[in-house]
């Protein structure tokens, strides 16, 4: 999906920004990023603030602080930065800077939380696993983990596995399967929906699909938002006579109608492709706010993009660029590509490659395709970048890996011009080919000449 971006990023120290700082610490430089986010964090930069807040609690670059630290998130967390709210939640909870105090530690990963912020459930999740203010609850626990594995955090999904595979018990003095089944034979939803998950993913049991969506529809009959989602999506995704769009669409509807952002993204998309329901562009374009605003990351960079495209909604550039930066400051390599297509082609803001290579890279070590291809091209032409023909091969090749028929396309022009490599008319042939059968006119043209 194409997209684009732009606002007036925070300007620091001269000629930096605030991605300049974050890039500078990420890359280990925290001399530079000091520089940088501390003076945007003394205008009230809010996600400065929370950047800075880190290099103090954790000693980088700058002899720890742990008050300063505290300092940092309080200023942070007040400002609105989610990043902030889920460090003070974490500092109040285990007395980093500060006396412990659990519940206003809670009470602040409960506000990221409501902004979507599936790290505030991981934090949450973690310290009801450590017993943190209280006796452990690895009940309450997975069940945060859950739904933030369920919105694509890695680390949730990584602690959720390791703690099946332990045999985590979902109640003090029940095995782990038959906790879950003893609930949800008595009518718990959390447990439906659970166990439901377990045969989803086939952990602590076969796999089973059949079993997983009759409990996930159990617990959504009684009006589960997130069962609903789960089942709408185990029937939107599968295969063969199982799926059933029309049926999935209805499970979205009733869990978007409880403000379930991941059910008005995935409703949204449904509407907008006509899935199982008729194509209604403005209708999608609702649901993508609703979940937009609900800080869905996904419902950000699709409502951007029919801002900027005029479908479904009136055109608004300078709209649909504050949301695609708004995903882009979740880590979505989305919106991170296509900001990076925004400044390569001066969409609503001056061309400048380098910026638009600083957020191709970006995407590209997140393991985009299109991002890894763009970046692969600013490399062989030499915009934004020192031209360097071994770099643009080697982002080429990991795009051209996932399929990405662009990037194969250019592996076949280089292969057949010979460009910082042997001329090899076989390995151009084998590209064109690749893309070629992707549908791509311009590399069956190639291959035909060849």
């Amino acid at each position: 999906m194409l997209a684009l971006v732009l606002a007036l990023p925070a300007q620091g120290i001269a000629g930096f920004d605030r991605q300049s700082g974050i890039d500078a610490l990420r890359a280990g430089d925290y001399a530079l990023a000091l520089d940088i986010l501390e003076e945007l964090a003394l205008d009230g930069d809010p996600e400065a603030l929370a950047y800075v807040g880190t290099m103090y609690e954790r000693g980088l670059g700058v002899a720890p602080d742990r008050r300063e630290a505290f300092t940092m998130y309080r200023a942070g967390a007040e400002l609105g930065s989610v990043r902030a709210q889920v460090a003070l939640g974490n500092a109040y909870a285990r007395g980093i800077g500060t006396a412990p105090d659990f519940d206003t530690g809670r009470s602040w990963l409960a506000k990221a939380s409501a902004a979507g912020s599936s790290r505030a459930d991981v934090t949450l999740a973690r310290l009801y696993l450590e017993g943190v203010g209280g006796a452990p609850d690895p009940g309450r626990a997975m069940e945060l983990l859950r739904s933030a594995s369920d919105a694509g955090d890695a680390e949730a999904q990584e602690l959720l596995s390791e703690l099946y595979l332990r045999g985590q018990r979902a109640e003090p003095g029940a095995a782990p399967v038959d906790a879950y089944v003893d609930a949800a034979s008595e009518g718990d939803t959390n447990a439906q929906t659970q166990l439901a998950y377990l045969y989803q993913r086939g952990v602590l049991a076969p796999r089973n699909l059949v079993e997983a969506r009759d409990w996930y529809q159990q617990a959504a009959l009684k009006g589960s938002a997130d069962a609903q989602t789960a089942l709408a999506y185990l029937l939107q995704t599968a295969e063969g006579e199982a799926r059933d769009p029309v049926l999935a669409a209805e499970w979205y509807l009733q869990a978007a109608e409880q403000d379930h952002p991941i059910a008005q993204n995935n409703l949204a998309f449904m509407l907008l492709h006509g899935d199982g329901v008729e194509r209604d562009p403005a209708a999608a374009a609702a649901w993508y706010r609703s979940a937009a605003t609900l800080e869905n990351a996904e419902a950000q960079n699709s409502l951007g993009h029919l801002l900027l495209t005029g479908t479904g909604t009136e055109r608004d550039v300078s709209e649909a660029i504050a949301w695609f930066e708004r995903a882009a400051s979740q880590d979505n390599a989305r919106a991170m590509t296509n900001l990076g297509y925004v400044h390569q082609r001066g969409l609503g803001v001056p061309t400048d490659h380098r910026a638009a290579a600083r957020w191709y890279r970006r995407a590209a070590a997140l393991g985009h395709a299109e991002a890894q291809g763009n970046l692969g091209y600013l490399y062989q032409e030499g915009l934004g970048v020192e031209r360097d023909l071994a770099e643009a091969l080697g982002w080429y090749h990991r795009a051209a890996a996932q399929g990405y028929a662009y990037a194969q396309r250019n592996l076949g022009y280089i292969y057949r011009h010979g460009l910082g490599v042997d001329r090899d008319l076989a390995e151009a042939r084998r590209w064109y080919g690749e893309a070629a059968r992707q549908g791509d006119a311009r590399s069956a043209e190639a291959l035909a000449e060849l």
